[in-house]
């Protein structure tokens, strides 16, 4: 295979990389993929996969496959390559589902940087995978800062200031998201989905992407200590993250990647600093490490690159750690030949972290600096070769939009400006009254307690109370019986989450019920919601709705339990039907579906916008 070297100018950062996956100690397989800038084209990302073993690996892979596809194609700036490239990632996973009902509700949650030339980093993020930004000679509160939103309720709680971070951890419901990849299709311009910010990868900084088989054991600051001690090495830095996560316990996959400028690791800067990039004509395939992946200790033993020898702080049980750490470029500094080298490399292992085994982990890596003394002559002579060569990539990409100014820097809204509380000691009182107060994009949280009041849901806003089945919604008695408890008309997309509604139980006067939830022409989300004593419809859906119903019970009705008219469809997902006078009547073209979640395990159930998924392994 051919060779190449490498150089950087002064206006190209360097990145000390680093990644690593292992499956924790409570798990067999491994749901999580990653990324970390493999073909030195600054893309940096960590996938999250869930909906049981086959279903969340595949959906990972798939995304990872998409992700790669649509951000090595220079058309576009960043931040629409990114948006694509989920969005792509999203539809290809939602469509594979669709044909095969083993996968149906596969999902990811997953978080992308992509690194330029100038150091500016854009990050795309979808769920509770995280992103922290870590700087040296920084204020206490910029040492370690978290610069994704976790899109699930009891992340936002913790994010506006009503959990801490270790109650947050502890929630027995952390593991729930309302945003996701693949459970619905999308479109690149759909609000409520993507979030996308920017930050810049200084000298003196670093990336750390991981899942929340890290987060949820390791606090930031336990994260930063681990960091700063092992910041010379970055396969250190990765080695001690996950085992620190697997002495506390390792209850989930865990994946971390770490992208470091060279002031951070504590190299010194060079204008003209020389590395050599080998690819090895003996990289493992894929199908290799698929059946070498028991042999850890050998490959520990063995390691098959070999870079810069330096000391390294990295565990030795059964872990793959190469001694040293060349510094990786971006993909407008690739020298000739890079394209075939990348082809080539297709074949070879991808850094995907999908070990199989308990508590041990591989990096892979195709360079190696073995040749690098003898042949300095030759080093000089590609740099000088490279000058005219840069400028005109440089210049081309420059005219070519690669980096336009299409679309303006955006930075997510402050989760507390996005989150409303409502209760008997909250400033908001009423449930309706933080539904006008309510923009798309918002989440109400509701405390325990009595609420008679009707609701009409809003479009892109989340309704949820915390502790399942504590807040009661009835009809006050100001309204006739003849009105539904909660109304949604007209809706592209809402979540109603956790409530009980009755017409009689709980209330101070005794009212029939004629509709609890009366949905038209609206795509909606209803999970762990009861609804008793309906005399026509516990549920009745009507036009051309869309209506996800997870984990509810629709009992002791006197009228139908789920009543379905037009050309309205209804999934329904270990809901339990009991009870009633019908369970479910289907009039016109509605369609009514059954289904019941076969994922075992782990009880982590993930809340999407609209799709609910079932229990993620």
């Amino acid at each position: 295979m051919g060779n190449s070297t490498k150089t950087r100018t002064t206006q190209q950062p360097a990145i000390y990389c680093a990644g690593a996956s292992d499956p924790g100690r409570q798990r067999n397989n491994n749901e999580d993929v990653y990324y970390a800038n493999e073909e030195e084209d600054g893309i940096f990302i960590v996938v999250d996969g869930m909906g049981g073993q086959a279903a969340g690996e595949r959906a990972a892979e798939i995304a990872l496959d998409k992700l790669l596809f649509r951000l090595r194609q220079p058309v576009g700036n960043v931040e629409k390559r990114i948006k694509q490239a989920i969005v792509m990632a999203n539809n290809a996973i939602y469509d594979e589902a669709e044909k095969n009902e083993k996968l149906w509700g596969m999902a990811c949650v997953l978080t992308v940087a992509v690194v330029e030339e100038t150091g500016q980093v854009t990050i795309g993020h979808v769920g509770d995978t995280r992103l922290y930004k870590l700087q040296l000679e920084a204020s206490e509160e910029e040492k370690i800062k978290k610069l994704t939103h976790d899109h699930s309720p009891v992340g936002e709680r913790e994010e506006a200031g009503d959990l801490s971070e270790e109650d947050a951890m502890r929630h027995p419901r952390r593991n729930e998201v309302y945003r996701d990849v693949g459970s619905q299709h999308h479109e690149t311009d759909d609000l409520d989905f993507i979030e996308i910010s920017q930050t810049q990868l200084e000298s003196n900084s670093a990336l750390l992407l991981c899942s929340d088989g890290l987060s949820d054991l390791l606090t930031k600051d336990r994260i930063r200590q681990i960091v700063d001690k092992n910041r010379t090495d970055p396969d250190a830095v990765v080695a001690r993250l996950i085992e620190a996560a697997n002495e506390a316990g390792g209850k989930d996959n865990i994946t971390v990647v770490f992208a470091a400028g060279e002031k951070y690791v504590g190299k010194r800067p060079a204008a003209n600093q020389k590395m050599r990039d080998e690819y090895e004509d003996e990289a493992p395939t894929r199908a290799q490490v698929s059946a070498d992946k028991t042999l850890t200790a050998t490959r520990s033993s063995q390691p098959r690159v070999q870079r810069n020898p330096q000391p390294s702080t990295a565990p030795s049980h059964d872990v793959h750690q190469p001694p040293g750490h060349t510094p990786t470029f971006l993909q407008s500094d690739r020298a000739p030949g890079a394209d075939a080298r990348a082809q080539a490399q297709a074949n070879s292992v991808s850094q995907r972290g999908n070990s199989d085994f308990n508590g041990s982990f591989v990096i892979l890596s195709p360079r190696s600096e073995d040749s690098f003394l003898h042949k300095r002559v030759w080093i000089f002579l590609a740099i000088l070769s490279l000058f005219p060569i840069t400028a005109f990539i440089i210049g081309y990409l420059a005219t070519s939009g690669g980096r336009g100014d299409e679309s303006p820097k955006t930075t997510p809204l402050p989760v507390s400006a996005d989150t409303l509380l409502v209760g008997p000691t909250r400033e908001l009182k009423r449930i309706g009254d933080a539904l006008k107060r309510a923009k798309p994009g918002y989440t109400i949280f509701v405390d325990p307690g009595l609420y008679q009041e009707q609701l009409t849901l809003i479009d892109g806003v989340s309704v949820i109370c915390d502790k399942e089945g504590s807040a009661t919604i009835a009809l006050p008695s100001s309204l006739s019986d003849d009105q539904p408890v909660v109304v949604a008309d007209n809706l592209r997309n809402a979540r109603f989450y956790g409530f009980r509604i009755t017409g009689t139980e709980g209330a101070i006067e005794t009212k029939t019920l004629k509709v609890g939830i009366q949905v038209t022409d609206s795509k909606v989300t209803i999970e762990r919601v009861e609804v008793s004593n309906a005399k026509e419809a516990a549920v009745f859906v009507a036009g051309s709705s869309v209506v996800e119903i997870v984990k509810s019970k629709i009992r002791d009705n006197p009228g139908t339990g789920v009543l379905a008219q037009g050309e309205s469809k209804v999934n329904l997902t270990d809901v339990s039907l009991s009870g009633n006078g019908k369970n479910i009547q289907q009039q016109g073209g509605a369609e009514v579906i059954q289904r019941s979640s076969s994922a075992p395990g782990k009880n982590m159930t993930r809340i999407s916008s609209v799709i609910l998924i079932p229990t993620r392994r």
